[in-house]
Formats: C-alpha cells, sequence, structure tokens
C-alpha cells in the first residue's frame, strides 16, 4: 500500500488521466466540429489561465497527498494521514477544484459547450459524492480532527484569511 510504484501510477495518472484527458477528447470526438479563427485564438490564451491554476493545483495536491498523507488520490490507496496543512489550510478539496478549473480551461481553450457541461456534472456529481460519501468516511477514519477541519474549512470556496 501507500508508496508503492503501481499505486503512484494509478493514483496519479489512471485517474486524473481519465477526467480531464481521456473523457474531454471522447467529448471533442464525438459532439465538437468546428473551423479556428482569431477567436478561438484568442479564447485559446484566456483558457491557459485556468488550465495552469488547474494544472498547479493537481500538482501540488498530489504531491502533498505522497509526501504528507503517505498516499494517493486514488481510493484505493488514500492517504494514511489528514492532509489539512498549504492549500488544504484554505480549502477542503483543491484537488477536485482543480481537475475542474482543467476541464473548464479545456473547455474555453477549445471553444466547447460540450466540456464545459462536463465540468459542470464533474462538479455536481463531486458535490453529492463528497456529502454523501466522501466526508462521513474520512469523519471515520480521522475522527474528530477531520471533524474539526471540515468545521474550520470551506469545501469549494477557499478561505482567504486564516
Amino acid at each position: 500500500m501507500g508508496n508503492s510504484k503501481t499505486s503512484i501510477a494509478k493514483g496519479v495518472i489512471a485517474l486524473p488521466g481519465m477526467v480531464v484527458v481521456i473523457i474531454p477528447a471522447i467529448i471533442l470526438l464525438l459532439f465538437d466540429y468546428r473551423m479556428f479563427n482569431l477567436y478561438q485564438d484568442f479564447m485559446f490564451a484566456v483558457g491557459i489561465i485556468p488550465l495552469t491554476i488547474g494544472i498547479y493545483l493537481a500538482a501540488t495536491t498530489t504531491k502533498m497527498f505522497f509526501v504528507i498523507g503517505k498516499g494517493t488520490p486514488a481510493p484505493w490507496d488514500p492517504p494514511a494521514r489528514i492532509v489539512t496543512t498549504g492549500i488544504y489550510g484554505r480549502m477542503r478539496n483543491p484537488m477536485i477544484t482543480g481537475a475542474i478549473l482543467i476541464i473548464l480551461g479545456e473547455s474555453i481553450m477549445l471553444d466547447s459547450f460540450a466540456l464545459l457541461i462536463w465540468a459542470l456534472i464533474f462538479f455536481v456529481g463531486n458535490h453529492f459524492y463528497f456529502i454523501l460519501s466522501e466526508e462521513p468516511a474520512l469523519e471515520k477514519r480521522f475522527g474528530k480532527e477531520y471533524t474539526k477541519y471540515k468545521k474550520e474549512v470551506p469545501r469549494w470556496i477557499p478561505r482567504i484569511r486564516r
């Protein structure tokens, strides 16, 4: 468990790769047909902003899970310790926020309404998953430490001040 190279590959590449690369590529192949133009070139440049922030969040939080939590983002190899420092001290789900920002950036860059819908579906699905499954499981695993963290740190919108 914990830090095997196979677990890391599955947790860092397979799961996020599916959400931010494979599914968006399938959506684009199935639903999007367009020609490049100046508007699209401008939107491509604008989309780099959320994409870059999302990649930063995904990379930073994945590293934090590995280094601090002694696990991966994957449900089959979760962190053994709760991570509450850094960006996790400002919001509870920066990894998912990063994935959503990546998909939004892709949507803007590629002028894809279908990817915008995918970002919305991904957010809503995760929102309910966290409320109904992940948060209760984390309360069982980490007890009062997670309950306190949950009360102090917002789920989605990062708090500015500590």
